[in-house]
């Protein structure tokens, strides 16, 4: 049976506060982390509240140990940081290039990219590039206002 050495000694308020992160945060790690730290702090013992979390109980110490030393932001503490394109180095380069002339496709955004950069990327790739930088192809934007003007006559 593992033991946690760490003691918890929350206020009622920070246990409130650790409670309602818990049942109310959108975000799966935040759950977790304060579901270990409030089962923890109402005299839970490991097992039930690795059962009740769905962590190791290994985890649980862990983020014991980190709210000790952090206090309550670790909770919402987010450290990832998410892959990044190699696009995104020649980003002021590819976006000026467009707005200047807008690619009329994402076929055409492919070529004039490797022209620009050298960099070969999938069609998915660059779509979800050009999206994310909120960039619409000339086809994308006159779909878009048919859609809009559609829309608009069946109000």
């Amino acid at each position: 049976m593992m033991n946690c050495k760490y003691k918890l000694n929350l206020t009622i308020a920070e246990i409130e506060i650790v409670n309602d992160i818990r049942l109310k945060s959108k975000v799966l790690k935040e759950r977790q982390k304060a579901g270990a730290i409030y089962f923890r702090a109402t005299n839970k013992d490991l097992e039930t509240t690795s059962k009740n979390v769905g962590i190791t109980k290994n985890a649980i110490v862990i983020h014991i140990k980190k709210f000790l030393e952090k206090g309550i932001d670790y909770i919402t503490e987010n450290n990832y940081k998410g892959n990044t394109s190699e696009l995104d180095k020649y980003e002021n380069v590819i976006l000026t290039d467009f707005k200047k002339t807008p690619p009329n496709t994402i076929g055409e955004a492919i070529k004039r990219i490797e022209k620009l950069t050298g960099l070969k990327r999938s069609w998915t790739a660059v779509k979800r590039w050009l999206k994310k930088r909120a960039f619409l192809t000339k086809k994308q934007r006159a779909f878009q206002k048919e859609q809009t003007k559609k829309n608009k006559k069946n109000s």
